[in-house]
């Protein structure tokens, strides 16, 4: 599987994000402005919508920055388990398959290749037991056994 691609599309993802964000903070804005001119609005409101703003503001900062960072990152070309490796995993006890993508932030989830690729921040705990992990190698989390089937 192409880490490149996979990259690709964790990155249109965020670029969505940040979309969808500016948008709202431009809809919000407006309706701010359209209730200050009918000066239909409290200031009780108007406080809470400037309140409002502000947090979509920072939203924005803080995917803006993701965004950076996933566009700076470098691959991991190593072995083992690391920052920028694509990763399949086996649950053991369930035989549950996984791929994830070991980057800047964790939650999201694309798809690619016909496969589901699930990022992973390297700070989560379950990274952190993946790390220097190689092809082979199980470790246990949560009271599970997983295997590392393939690091890329």
């Amino acid at each position: 599987m192409d880490k490149n691609k996979v990259l690709e599309c964790f990155i249109a993802l965020e670029k969505e994000k940040i979309d969808e964000i500016k948008k709202s903070i431009y809809d919000k804005r407006n309706d701010l402005i359209s209730f200050q001119n009918k000066d239909s609005l409290d200031n009780a409101k108007k406080i809470e919508y400037s309140i409002f703003l502000d947090n979509l503001k920072k939203s924005l900062n803080n995917h803006e920055e993701i965004l950076f960072r996933m566009k700076t990152m470098e691959l991991s070309s190593k072995e083992n388990v690391n920052f920028g490796s694509l990763i399949n995993i086996e649950n053991i006890g369930t035989g549950d398959l996984a791929t994830y993508f070991v980057m800047v932030v964790g939650g999201d989830s694309v798809e690619t290749e016909g496969k589901t690729i699930h990022g992973m921040s390297l700070g989560a705990p379950f990274a952190q037991c993946l790390v220097d992990k190689k092809e082979n190698d199980e470790v246990c989390f949560r009271e599970m056994t997983f295997k590392v089937l393939s690091v890329y």
